[in-house]
């Protein structure tokens, strides 16, 4: 892909993920993409074969751009797998805060509202979470490998469990625009943690 075509490209994909963010998937007309990205009909088109299409583009780009970030801040900290994993909630914690809960989880917000009609968004949606859960699972499962913590549950079984439960507290945090349900789950998951140490 050529750079002014890759630039178009991105820049769409970009608009799409605000959009679909600020008004929901239902709400984004084709148009409005066009136009808040300055393209034309033809150049959405020339990447996209339907709205559908787009939105699954979209999808796919946001949880590369989200695991990208995740691994990159995992090497950036120093410690242990388990403070590690704390240290990623913690940031993404204060991420949101500092952001005023605008916004919160893309997956969440297409999963609630996409229908039986779009499939393959929804596919798309669940394909991505299992990109995740995967990510995660790897961090677990070292901590388990170092004794950090039992093996009471599956890496992946631990994975969805804090990633739904800080799903849920980011839902209720922009509702309320609070950081409060986010502090209530940090701290009851940081405790979860705490009680499947293993004891050396």
């Amino acid at each position: 892909m050529a750079k002014n075509q890759d630039d178009v490209y991105t820049r769409m994909i970009k608009t799409g993920l605000n959009l679909f963010r600020k008004k929901g998937y239902a709400n984004t007309g084709i148009q409005e993409i066009i136009n808040k990205s300055k393209t034309s009909k033809g150049g959405f088109y020339y990447y996209f074969k339907s709205k559908e299409d787009f939105a699954i583009k979209v999808i796919e780009a946001h949880t590369d751009t989200l695991l990208e970030n995740l691994a990159k801040a995992l090497e950036r900290f120093e410690g242990t797998a388990l403070q590690k994993v704390k240290m990623a909630i913690e940031e993404r914690v204060n991420y949101f805060d500092s952001i005023k809960y605008v916004r919160g989880s893309l997956l969440a917000q297409l999963l609630a509202e996409a229908s039986e009609r779009q499939l393959p968004v929804l596919k798309a949606v669940n394909e991505s979470y299992e990109r995740i859960y995967v990510f995660g699972a790897e961090a677990f499962a070292e901590a388990q490998q170092a004794n950090e913590i039992n093996k009471t549950y599956t890496p992946k079984e631990l994975t969805v469990f804090m990633y739904s439960g800080l799903e849920g507290a980011l839902l209720n945090a922009r509702a309320e625009k609070s950081k409060y349900p986010l502090m209530v789950f940090q701290q009851l998951i940081f405790g979860f943690f705490d009680s499947l140490k293993t004891e050396s």
